[in-house]
């Protein structure tokens, strides 16, 4: 199974980002796929559990993915979307290429552990910085109750009878 399936999960993925918003999730994702990523470097003898923890690791990372969309979306004012899709692509992009070549940088220096060990690291670093996402980001404006006239306090006074 290609862990990109995962993704056709994202209509539930988004009523949990309403639900408990995008910061609570971020930091859950990143701290479960990092230490997911890190135990792989403590099961490495045990090839079937390493690869099961690292499609669990990417399970996790890819609910961050959807929700960064998410993000980007609720942060850009709408009549500046069109201008920041191009930054946000650019980023995305970059992100593709620094990836691999990072870890390539790690192979060429280090044993393929250290590649685990510098993903699960960054993760959890990445937890401490989605702590500075906003608490609301995400979930749901709260509207103020529209008052009508069928309401009790707003019905107008009945006549008083002229005083005699």
């Amino acid at each position: 199974m290609h862990i990109t399936a995962f993704l056709f999960l994202m209509p539930v993925v988004g009523r949990s980002l309403r639900r408990w918003g995008i910061r609570r999730i971020f930091q859950a994702r990143f701290a479960g796929g990092a230490l997911l990523t890190l135990a792989v470097v403590v099961f490495w003898d045990q090839p079937y559990l390493a690869a099961g923890l690292l499609i669990a690791a990417a399970f996790g990372f890819i609910l961050v993915d959807s929700g960064g969309n998410m993000l980007f979306m609720l942060v850009v004012k709408p009549r500046e979307r069109s201008e920041m899709t191009a930054v946000y692509t650019t980023y995305r992009d970059l992100a593709e290429i620094a990836a691999p070549g990072f870890c390539g940088l790690l192979l060429k220096l280090f044993a393929l552990p250290a590649a685990f060990v510098a993903a699960g690291v960054l993760g959890l670093a990445m937890t401490l910085l989605s702590g500075y996402i906003p608490r609301r980001a995400g979930k749901p404006r709260r509207r103020p109750a529209r008052l009508t006239l069928e309401e009790p306090m707003l019905q107008p006074a009945p006549p008083v009878a002229p005083a005699e």
